[in-house]
């Protein structure tokens, strides 16, 4: 079974400074080679808040120095920027005569990521791409073993008839709405999104008429990304909303200097609207998610 060790420290760290930038993806993969699909389980179920099943792992499960300590039911957020991709790749070195290499899932994954994203949108699901250069897995999986990992939310490569991919797009994630990583990929390309035309807007009046800017300013950007797919809805309207309204723009609010712009969008997978909330000051500006 696997040990915490200096890894998982990283790895929890690395994940709540994800959650709390909301700027980039942790991508952490399953140890070398595990004997057995429940090692891959047990990893992931390591990574998660601890309440739940960790303290219920085996005891040699659970010892090691940790310096980090594990994420409480409060950080439960946390774990949808996290994967968990197995088994490790295969692959072929740029130079033919050189021996083949045994590396890692993440490198495979974030390829993918990005590819998808470039070609489709960060909101598109990051699989069934062939992978370039892989010519086996490190271990094979059986096929029974399959729906055992992708219960676990483990993300696997498999070998298919026209190459080897991943079926898998999860993250760690208990939440329904944020399991999927296209998901928690487009939030966080919303918060960007709302940091950048947010510092457009400093120092301005806050009064009707500026609302009405940042509110069609902000659609222009949304309506955008709703024509490449990024939103559920079949109508801009039922895709996303922007409010700039006196219902979160209160009058108290306003003589705080604060000015709050809420993005309520309707991702392609979850059935809920999802709120991204941009809370404007002379000084500074915060992101932050609501359900």
């Amino acid at each position: 079974m696997p040990r915490i060790s200096g890894r998982w420290e990283r790895r929890k760290s690395t994940r709540r400074t994800c959650c709390s930038t909301c700027i980039a993806r942790c991508c952490v993969y399953a140890p070398r080679a595990p004997t057995c699909s429940r090692c891959c389980i047990t990893h992931a179920e390591i990574l998660r808040p601890s309440s739940g099943s960790f303290f219920n792992l085996p005891v040699q499960t659970r010892t090691g120095d940790l310096r980090v300590a594990p994420l409480s039911l409060g950080e439960e957020r946390a774990t949808s920027y996290g994967a968990v991709y197995h088994p490790w790749l295969i692959a072929r070195r740029d130079d033919p005569l050189e021996p083949w290499q045994l590396v890692p899932p993440d490198g495979a994954a974030c390829g993918v990521m990005a590819q998808r994203a470039v070609t489709r949108g960060a909101w598109s699901a990051p699989a069934n791409e062939l992978l370039r250069g892989v010519v086996a897995l490190a271990p094979p999986l059986a096929a029974g073993r399959r729906l055992e990992l992708q219960d676990a939310q483990v993300n696997i490569f498999r070998h298919e008839p026209r190459g080897f991919l991943s079926l898998g797009a999860d993250t760690l994630s208990r939440d329904i709405d944020l399991r999927p990583i296209n998901v928690r990929r487009l939030l966080i390309l919303l918060r960007r999104l709302a940091l950048r035309l947010g510092e457009t807007y400093v120092f301005e009046p806050n009064d009707d008429s500026f609302r009405r800017l940042v509110q069609r300013g902000f659609e222009a950007a949304l309506d955008r990304m709703f024509a490449r797919g990024a939103f559920a809805g079949r109508t801009a309207a039922t895709s996303y909303q922007v409010v700039t309204d006196d219902s979160i723009n209160t009058p108290t609010s306003v003589d705080q200097g604060r000015f709050i712009v809420e993005l309520r969008v309707a991702p392609s997978l979850p059935l809920t609207f999802i709120t991204v909330r941009l809370i404007q000051t002379n000084d500074r500006s915060l992101v932050t998610e609501m359900r």
